[in-house]
Order: structure tokens, then sequence, then C-alpha cells
């Protein structure tokens, strides 16, 4: 799951964005179960 939206996430959003949703994704993945 969090491969596909990331690799959404790369074809719309600058690579700084992205880079941020991801560390975001590491630090919180609790969150996202």
């Amino acid at each position: 799951y969090y491969e596909e939206l990331l690799l959404v996430l790369k074809q719309g959003l600058d690579n700084d964005i992205v880079n941020e949703y991801e560390n975001m994704l590491k630090n919180n993945k609790d969150i996202f179960k």
C-alpha cells in the first residue's frame, strides 16, 4: 500500500515533498496500520 502511494506521490510532487512524506511514514508507521 505504501509503495503504490509513494509512486503516485513521486509522479505528482517534488522530491522534497516526497522525502518529507517518506520520513513521516517511517516516523509514524503505527498510525497507518
